[in-house]
């Protein structure tokens, strides 16, 4: 029996940090330009309303690409941020266009920029646990979106919001490039310092989800056949060639990541009722 081969994806997160710092740059660049009298021309806003939405896209196309590698973290972020940026981008569109006539709606802005504040400290929050680039990141863009809840209020905010904005360029930018180069000569090029040591130094929004242990665990017990713990005998398996073996003998030749205490706790229902898997 040959294993089959391991598909290896490649790690598209680099190109959504790409995306996200390139839509947070132009975002600051418009607000800057409005402050300070429009410096920037205004047709750029149609150019700038098309950046958005294709961003946007390219970002949920990323989350998308991301849960083929198992990256629950990544996946979440960038479907979220990006499904998000596509839907400021449609709106202005519409509004360039003359097909959508949207007056300014403060509290309605608020509220959306709460939810993605929300939205993002439980993300700051699992960040803990993975680098401390990655939660400079997170936490500097919380700082951003609340920020967005007063825009249009009060000037001075309005110059607060955009200097939060280059900050939050440079460190996503330096965590995509951090990413993207250390990947390339997979060795530690730019820090993003873990928060512990032997930890991966060369990811900065990487967390695994449990997609690729439920499936392998389900189908390992079902290769085990099946046990009678009340009786202590076998009964038959629809694999003539599946072992018979003791629950015993069964974690002793699981996976390592099935072959801990809490893990072995976990099973013991699977096996018990493995006539039902």
């Amino acid at each position: 029996h040959h294993e089959p081969p391991k598909v290896v994806h490649c790690n598209m997160g680099p190109t959504g940090m790409a995306c996200f710092s390139m839509l947070i740059i132009f975002e600051t660049a418009h607000r800057v330009s409005r402050l300070a009298g429009n410096w920037v021309e205004p047709e750029w806003d149609d150019t700038w309303a098309c950046y958005a939405f294709f961003g946007g896209f390219l970002e949920l196309s990323v989350a998308m690409w991301e849960i083929t590698r198992n990256n629950i973290y990544g996946a979440t972020f960038f479907t979220v941020i990006g499904g998000s940026w596509m839907a400021m981008g449609l709106r202005m569109i519409l509004e360039r266009t003359g097909h959508m006539d949207i007056e300014d709606t403060p509290i309605g802005d608020a509220v959306t920029n709460l939810f993605y504040m929300a939205f993002t400290l439980v993300m700051l929050n699992l960040n803990r646990t993975m680098n401390k680039l990655s939660l400079a990141m997170m936490g500097t863009f919380c700082v951003f979106l609340l920020l967005g809840c007063f825009g249009g209020h009060f000037r001075t905010s309005e110059w607060i919001h955009a200097f939060v904005g280059i900050v939050l360029f440079c460190l996503v930018f330096y965590g995509f490039m951090a990413q993207m180069v250390n990947e390339v000569y997979q060795r530690v090029i730019f820090p993003t310092f873990p928060m512990r040591k032997n930890q991966n130094a060369l990811g900065v929004n990487d967390a695994a989800g449990l997609g690729e242990q439920l499936r392998p665990n389900v189908a390992h017990l079902r290769r085990l056949g099946s046990f009678d713990s009340k009786k202590g005998d076998q009964s038959d398996s629809s694999d003539s060639d599946a072992p018979h073996l003791s629950p015993k003998q069964m974690y002793d030749i699981m996976p390592k990541e099935m072959n801990s205490e809490p893990a072995k706790k976990r099973s013991v229902r699977e096996i018990r009722n493995i006539r039902s898997i």
